[in-house]
């Protein structure tokens, strides 16, 4: 992706491990910018080639500010989109429901 005009359009909260993530890609490619949400700034992306947006699952959703920017973008039509969502606690928590559900039925575990 070097040569190509890139933003990444983030929401991190709590462990902000999204934003930790996000901040690495960044370093990685010195073509990417990145936009912490809620943010009013950028909201035409039309000199972009990828948009990306990024976010923990909150309440078994993306938070709700991408959903916000994503409403005010203009110049999205036509564009390469990166999504990516942060779901390790979600995760954790569906393990340990089913874990604990198991050792209802089940010794060792």
């Amino acid at each position: 992706m070097e040569g190509k005009k890139i933003i990444i359009f983030y929401y991190s909260y709590s462990s902000m491990s999204t934003e930790k993530l996000v901040k690495g890609i960044q370093e990685a490619f010195s073509n990417i910018e990145i936009l912490l949400l809620p943010n009013e700034e950028k909201n035409d992306v039309t000199s972009y080639d990828y948009v990306g947006f990024a976010s923990g699952i909150y309440a078994w959703d993306f938070g709700k500010p991408v959903f916000e920017k994503i409403e005010k973008l203009t110049g999205l039509e036509g564009k390469n989109v990166l999504v990516y969502a942060q779901v390790v606690q979600l995760l954790k928590n569906i393990l340990f429901i089913l874990k604990k559900q198991l050792k209802k039925k089940v010794e060792n575990l």
